[in-house]
């Protein structure tokens, strides 16, 4: 189930990521930036939702990815053989790490 945030300017989500968004209508993604001090949302220029009338928002959380609890960075996770993987060549994740149980 998607966990809806209802966008409050004065408290908004990060910037520079982007977001499932939704004017109450239609829904899609949408990045969230910075323009000359004033936060705007970027749809997709096909997208049917217009900047101005995105009313809520929520965390893309994709299965078997995570954040790297070294940079930062999304990793991909093999559940099947219990592996991490850092993608970013300079993060010392860039070895495979055990998820832990039997080896890899």
């Amino acid at each position: 189930m998607i966990q809806w945030i209802e966008y409050d300017p004065k408290n908004p989500p990060k910037v520079n990521e982007e977001y499932i968004v939704s004017d109450g209508r239609y829904v899609d993604v949408a990045r969230i930036c910075d323009y000359f001090d004033e936060l705007r949302w970027y749809p997709p220029d096909r997208s049917q939702i217009e900047e101005l009338f995105i009313t809520h928002y929520a965390e893309i959380n994709l299965p078997d990815v995570e954040p790297c609890e070294v940079c930062g960075k999304m990793v991909a996770v093999d559940r099947k053989y219990k592996i991490v993987t850092c993608e970013d060549e300079s993060c010392i994740l860039r070895v495979q790490r055990s998820l832990g149980g039997e080896g890899t």
